[in-house]
């Protein structure tokens, strides 16, 4: 008879420990919120480094008399003036 207690004993403390870990308990009070953190030290600005090279060179603009972009002297569309020169009077 004392076996069987025991074993029983023994099954129940085993269901009461399974229960335990499956059936949370009632949650805590919150804790007071932190305060800020402290900010680190910033270090010295290192050196500046070498002048990378040089890209290659754009292309030409146009001028502005050149209304349609064409590099020519178009008259009488681009001489604004009349005065039978293209340039950057008109």
């Amino acid at each position: 008879m004392g076996g069987v207690m025991s074993l029983v004993a023994v099954v129940l403390a085993v269901i009461a420990l399974i229960g335990s870990v499956m059936i949370p308990g009632p949650a805590g009070i919150s804790g007071t919120q932190g305060g800020p953190r402290p900010t680190g030290l910033t270090g010295p600005q290192g050196l500046q480094g070498p002048t990378g090279p040089l890209g290659p060179a754009g292309a030409d603009g146009l001028h502005c008399w050149d209304l349609n972009g064409n590099g020519i002297q178009d008259l009488p569309s681009e001489d604004r003036n009349s005065d039978l020169v293209v340039n950057a009077l008109d």
